[in-house]
């Protein structure tokens, strides 16, 4: 089951005015919740947070649009990265199955994810304590897998940087 209210996102302008349009601000709070076999997430995105939507590459942008049908799963993924409360494999699975219940089918889903496992190690490596600290500031809300429990877990400081 996947419930969220619909994202009201605005084009994040820099201080020389010139905006990138690539880059989006949520100019409101943004809540979704997905369960489905043995995962439970629910998590508010505060006003502020910013995305790119899908880092699609501008030739396949036809096929699909970075802030189309699947921005709901695209939203949570960049949530995930940003604030690592997941492993990069379990946010990037998380992207799967979303995409999975907003009608994605088996072999585009496949492709948008091996993309994220090929590309987004180079984004996930370049997180500081302080740029994961910010993340978080910016979300609220838990993530369970059954048998374990994990709901509210995301309060937690960044544990790769942990001494």
């Amino acid at each position: 089951m996947l419930q969220y209210s619909p994202p009201v996102l605005s084009p994040l302008i820099p201080a020389d005015g010139n905006w990138d349009g690539i880059n989006w601000i949520l100019a409101e709070d943004w809540k979704v919740y997905y369960e489905k076999n043995l995962i439970r997430l629910e998590m508010t995105l505060k006003r502020g947070f910013v995305t790119d939507g899908g880092s699609i590459p501008q030739i396949f942008q036809g096929l699909c649009k970075p802030l189309g049908k699947y921005l709901p799963a695209f939203l949570v993924h960049d949530a995930l990265y940003a604030t690592e409360y997941l492993s990069r494999a379990e946010a990037d699975r998380l992207l799967l199955e979303i995409m999975a219940e907003l009608g994605a089918g088996r072999l585009w889903r496949h492709w948008v994810w091996s993309a994220v496992r090929l590309g987004g190690a180079r984004i996930w490596q370049g997180h500081t304590y302080e740029s994961i600290t910010a993340g978080r500031k910016l979300i609220d809300g838990g993530f369970e897998r059954k048998g374990t429990h994990h709901l509210p877990t995301f309060t937690q400081p960044p544990e790769r940087f942990e001494s």
